[in-house]
């Protein structure tokens, strides 16, 4: 089949991917986030892993993609907020300060063997916010989805990136993912 398989549901993930592919297919997969700890890096690439496993058991003949992310401020792992209230408490966290995103990858594909992974870190600056702000945007936005408690893809003014990409705070390294995937792609048409 080598179709594209997305296995998350966040809306970022998926515009990036609109971006780069013509047709995919998207199978969220539902792992207990709660259970890996460790290194941010460890922790984004495990979860995406496990996230990429579980899909290719349904698809065992396309390319499944996991992701995960996380922030990190002050030496404090931050994932998606549990509800409202916790995410309140995130985004006064992160209000004008310096932190990094970790965002990890995973492509399965059973059929050819591929297994690959990996992260991007970026580096960048969340402005600084006010309690009004945050009510606001917590009340209208679904921050529970978002590493942080927030996503940029709509509204880039928040941060300032210091270095890496905008690709990677908004949840997916798509260099990485696409270098790996036109390299398999190409060789699976030359080998047809």
């Amino acid at each position: 089949m080598n179709r594209i398989i997305l296995a998350s549901q966040s809306a970022g993930r998926r515009m990036l991917f609109e971006r780069y592919f013509d047709k995919f297919e998207i199978h969220p997969a539902y792992v207990d986030e709660e259970k890996v700890t460790g290194k941010p890096s460890r922790i984004v690439v495990k979860l995406s892993i496990l996230k990429a496993k579980k899909v290719s058991e349904i698809f065992p003949e396309d390319f499944v993609c996991g992701f995960d992310t996380v922030v990190v401020c002050n030496g404090k792992v931050v994932g998606k907020p549990k509800d409202r209230e916790e995410a309140k408490e995130y985004l006064k966290f992160l209000s004008g300060k310096i932190q990094s995103v970790y965002s990890g990858f995973c492509i399965v594909n059973k059929k050819i063997n591929l297994f690959k992974y990996g992260y991007s870190k970026a580096l960048l600056k969340f402005a600084k916010v006010s309690d009004e702000w945050i009510e606001e945007y917590v009340k209208n936005n679904p921050v529970t989805l978002f590493a942080g408690g927030y996503a940029i893809q709509n509204n880039d003014r928040l941060i300032k990136i210091l270095w890496g990409d905008k690709d990677t705070i908004i949840g997916a390294p798509m260099k990485k993912v696409l270098k790996i995937l036109n390299i398999k792609i190409k060789n699976l048409w030359t080998n047809f």
